[in-house]
């Protein structure tokens, strides 16, 4: 069946089916459909084909990159980082950006702007290239596992590919000396 590939297909193409990541986010971020496809800057047409997998693909990388975004927010609002009253502006904030990817997925460019902190540049493309190779939830599963054998390795796989920027760049300054 179509529908059965499709979905399959998305689990290749973002670690799990979109219809997952949409009620994860509606439920997490407070967000109706609608919502979520308006803070993505899609349509809930869309969204609905991708949703119930009539549709494979996010084509347009502004999108795709909002929508990881989100996901990085629900993650911060999970760990307690990010209160509920916030998060209007902070869904706002995400709808308004409109930097794009590279077709590799990982664009140097698109690395905060000339001026800021060196550790959250560098910090930042990191998290792209750990983006850019496993999504959120094999980072999980990834750093999950490493946890008995090489909690160390685990922190870097938790930090810098599932941790928000100014984490991972704390988390630089405080092994900077390492290298």
């Amino acid at each position: 069946m179509t529908v059965e590939r499709n979905r399959a297909e998305q689990v290749e193409l973002y670690g799990e089916p979109l219809a997952d990541v949409f009620a994860r986010l509606t439920a997490g971020l407070h967000l109706s459909q609608a919502g979520l496809a308006r803070a993505i800057g899609m349509s809930p047409p869309m969204l609905s084909q991708l949703g119930s997998a009539h549709r494979v693909k996010i084509g347009n990388p502004a999108v795709l990159h909002r929508l990881e975004a989100l996901q990085a927010l629900l993650e911060e609002v999970e760990a307690g980082r990010v209160g509920e009253d916030e998060l209007p502006a902070r869904i706002e904030a995400v709808r308004d950006s409109s930097r794009t990817w590279s077709t590799s997925r990982l664009d140097l460019a698109a690395t905060p702007a000339a001026g800021t902190d060196r550790d959250v540049v560098e910090a930042t493309t990191v998290r792209q290239l750990l983006r850019a190779v496993a999504s959120g939830a094999d980072l999980r599963r990834a750093a999950d596992l490493l946890h008995d054998d090489v909690p160390g390795l685990a922190e870097l796989v938790r930090t810098y590919g599932l941790g928000s920027p100014e984490e991972a760049a704390a988390h630089l300054r405080r092994h900077r000396e390492l290298f």
